[in-house]
């Protein structure tokens, strides 16, 4: 693992390609105070989909407020443009020296999904668990049938559960989230982390969380609710309804089979199949929520209460089995 540097007269952000390894995909990590620097769930999935494919990789942390500058230093693209023409940057990121594109330069990009579809692609990997050998392909092909098991899913699919998870879930989450992040934020990032989040919700970091107890219960128990609303629902048909690209037929397949998260942890435990990307961004969450709240604290105790106990097992399996570090 290793970190850019910052110039301890001037402040300036340093970072070198050369630093990075030639011979190993990098993965770039958002750089935080916590004594293994991580926090970020949407990195951890990244993280996570390294180990689920045993990819060796190498770890370099980057604040949040050097990500554009490092990503326009590898090519990688922003993930999106705002309405006044401002390109984000965004971690999880890669660099793969071991693979050239046409100009002769290494691949590098970042964001989730796309990532996910590039290890596929490019590391297709067999895994064995003793005598069951299993494909870690994380993503389907919107071709392909929505089969509850046998297939992964498809980026419609990813795209639909996601869609609906944000503002069930996120948003719900984020007030309580965020000002206990905040003291985890690098002090050079934290006024990037302030601008961009108190625009987002309309006021600072302090005054999310309701101050009124039963207002705080209230917004706490609408998290809760996403969570078992998720477990009730089919696995992977959470949000298809409304996913162009996926068939009618494939929602009530999906609907039909009875196929819930709880089904899918059973399979996970038994190695029956490999992780898959929503797997891996449920894992992301939780362990997002347990690192910000901590073992010990009362939202991480009723987390682990949520749906019998199964969302602090999913997250316990995670980090049994690819929660080390790098390969």
């Amino acid at each position: 693992m290793s970190d850019s540097k910052e110039d301890a007269v001037s402040g300036e952000f340093k970072f070198n390609v050369q630093d990075l390894p030639n011979d190993k995909i990098t993965f770039f990590d958002m750089q935080f105070t916590t004594p293994d620097r991580r926090l970020s769930p949407f990195t951890t999935l990244i993280r996570y989909a390294l180990k689920i494919k045993e990819i060796p990789f190498h770890t370099h942390f980057i604040p949040m407020h050097a990500v554009r500058a490092v990503s326009e230093s590898l090519s990688i693209s922003p993930v999106w443009t705002s309405d006044d023409g401002t390109p984000l940057y965004t971690l999880p990121a890669i660099y793969d020296p071991t693979n050239l594109k046409e100009d002769g330069t290494p691949t590098a990009l970042s964001d989730s999904l796309p990532i996910c579809q590039y290890l596929d692609e490019r590391y297709p990997i067999i895994v064995g668990h003793g005598s069951i050998v299993l494909s870690t392909k994380l993503v389907g092909s919107d071709n392909e049938s929505a089969s509850t098991t046998n297939n992964p899913p498809s980026p419609a699919q990813i795209n639909a559960f996601t869609q609906r998870f944000t503002p069930e879930i996120d948003y719900a989450l984020l007030p309580f989230i965020l000002p206990k992040t905040l003291p985890w934020v690098p002090l050079a990032s934290v006024p990037y982390f302030r601008r961009t989040r108190e625009k987002w919700f309309g006021k600072k970091i302090e005054d999310m969380v309701p101050a009124n107890e039963e207002e705080r219960a209230r917004a706490w128990a609408t998290v809760r609710e996403g969570f078992e609303d998720l477990e009730r629902n089919a696995y992977g048909g959470w949000g298809v309804e409304s996913s162009e690209g996926t068939t009618e037929g494939q929602v009530e397949g999906l609907k039909e089979a009875k196929y819930t998260f709880k089904s899918r942890l059973d399979e996970l435990r038994s190695n029956a199949q490999s992780p898959n990307y929503i797997d891996t961004f449920v894992a992301g969450r939780l362990y997002w929520m347990r690192k910000v709240f901590g073992d010990d604290s009362e939202e991480w105790r009723d987390v682990r209460r949520w749906s019998g106990g199964m969302w602090g097992d999913w997250l316990d399996l995670f980090e049994e089995r690819y929660g080390e570090a790098d390969v």
